[in-house]
């Protein structure tokens, strides 16, 4: 693993090429999706080319961020990059097959992230643990490069802040994320329209599913563990889809006296259960996860675990009881 940090190289290398590919990992969320488009717009007022190729959809919540940009899954034809950006992944594994193809296809990949458990995969790496959001850190890129902060990076940026901290509920809420919020702000990010536009337009399908994720509540470890599930079948009979499951995990977390919350998710056309880990400062959740291949932040992590639902509750609740 390089422990170094490779900040000036990156702002010399921005400056000195032209063409980027920008990806981030699996399972899309509000950091990921803000973080690539505020690095797009951050290249775009620079005169740079760059293109945005993830695996997955993204989630509806976050669709209004792209304003005139595209979000594409497979490389347009005819699509030049030289070096390829990878924001928001721990791992070079976390964003997907079918994108690692394309990566491993340009001159070098630049690592930019604040996950603790990140390997510094990068040819070059920018990755700040102490950072509540990677959008914090393209902050910091867009401040290197004397890049002026347009309102449309801004309001990315800021949506990236507030998903990763939970409306800045979660202990990784820091000084640094209300100064740098308060920037984006002075910038032309609108708190309320941001916050509208992921946290109040809800479909009707979401909280259908919620009502069978709330069913399924289930205790654990004398009551320190609150875990949920969700099936194939949840999806089918109240017609939402995955992205819209995100965050209902946090309904164990807010339960009085749990240390640890789990949330179980069956995967279309997988072998695999994807599972998040919550905790509020009792259990390292990062640190739980890498028990199963996975892994994140000490206060939200996740692992995609093959077996059936069954065989991999059984296996997580026998390996999480011991860490409460």
């Amino acid at each position: 693993m390089r422990n170094v940090m490779d900040n000036q190289a990156i702002v010399e290398l921005i400056q000195n090429e032209d063409y980027f590919l920008i990806t981030s990992h699996v399972d899309p969320d509000g950091d990921n999706i803000a973080s690539q488009l505020g690095l797009l717009s951050i290249f775009k007022e620079l005169g740079k080319h760059a293109v945005i190729v993830d695996q997955d959809a993204t989630p509806v919540a976050y669709q209004f961020l792209l304003n005139d940009d595209v979000i594409y899954h497979q490389l347009p034809p005819d699509t030049r990059y030289d070096y390829s950006f990878v924001l928001d992944a721990a791992n070079l594994d976390r964003v997907g097959d079918s994108v690692v193809a394309l990566i491993q296809q340009g001159n070098g990949v630049i690592n930019i992230d604040h996950h603790t458990s990140n390997t510094r995969f990068g040819t070059y790496n920018w990755v700040e643990p102490e950072a509540c959001a990677t959008a914090i850190v393209v902050y910091k890129l867009a401040k290197a490069l004397g890049v002026t902060l347009t309102p449309e990076m801004a309001t990315r940026l800021y949506a990236g802040i507030i998903t990763d901290t939970g409306r800045f509920r979660y202990t990784n809420t820091t000084l640094e994320t209300f100064e740098v919020s308060a920037d984006l702000v002075r910038h032309g990010a609108n708190p309320s329209y941001v916050a509208t536009q992921i946290y109040d337009q809800e479909p009707i399908s979401k909280l259908r599913l919620l009502v069978k994720v709330l069913s399924s509540l289930q205790s654990a470890a004398d009551g320190k563990i609150h875990w949920l599930q969700i099936t194939k079948s949840c999806y089918d009979e109240t017609g939402s889809n995955v992205y819209e499951s995100e965050n209902m995990i946090n309904y164990a977390t807010s339960i009085k006296g749990t240390k640890l919350a789990i949330l179980f998710r069956e995967m279309e056309n997988s072998d695999r259960i994807r599972v998040s880990f919550r905790s509020k400062g009792f259990v390292n959740v990062d640190k739980l996860a890498q028990c199963f291949g996975g892994g994140g932040h000490a206060a939200a992590a996740g692992a995609r675990i093959p077996g059936t639902l069954a065989e991999v509750q059984q296996k997580v609740l026998t390996e999480a009881c011991k860490w409460v």
